[in-house]
């Protein structure tokens, strides 16, 4: 796109998702002050090119490339699903994923160690142990589904 007039550069910013009342956010992921956006779109200061072009990817969701190449940033800053238009993930989504992620993966490590010791131990321990092993699992099941009622085969 050239930016044969400075209207074609305003119409660029609101088509990213930048309207007027959004100029420090636009600088900001821009990363040029207030008062260079505000030259740019005056027309007294040609904008860069690297900037138009940035704002041309983020118009056309195309700021994501290899295999997110098909997800997309929508206007509210939500990552979006190409799976299905009604997901959506949000920094604090992806967040507790990923802390959700790393209690399951420290569960399952502490309950291999614990069958371990089940196997290694005298009956009076193991009892002690399958039932810490089946809280553990408790615990697992809430933390990754949500429900507080896991299977009764879940250890």
């Amino acid at each position: 796109m050239s930016m044969e007039t400075y209207t074609d550069f305003k119409k660029l910013l609101f088509s990213a998702g930048f309207p007027p009342h959004l100029k420090r956010d636009c600088a900001t992921y821009l990363g040029v002050s207030i008062r260079v956006l505000e030259r740019w779109i005056d027309g007294s200061n040609k904008p860069h090119p690297s900037a138009i072009r940035l704002l041309e990817l983020k118009a056309n969701n195309k700021i994501l490339h290899g295999d997110w190449a098909d997800w997309s940033i929508n206007k509210g800053l939500y990552l979006c699903s190409p799976f299905n238009v009604n997901e959506y993930f949000e920094p604090s989504h992806l967040l507790n994923m990923r802390n959700t992620y790393q209690q399951v993966w420290r569960g399952n490590g502490e309950i291999n160690r614990l069958k371990k010791a089940l196997e290694l131990s005298d009956h009076h321990k193991s009892i002690k142990i399958r039932s810490e092993l089946q809280s553990i699992s408790a615990r697992l099941y809430e933390i990754a589904t949500g429900d507080s009622k896991p299977n009764k085969k879940a250890v």
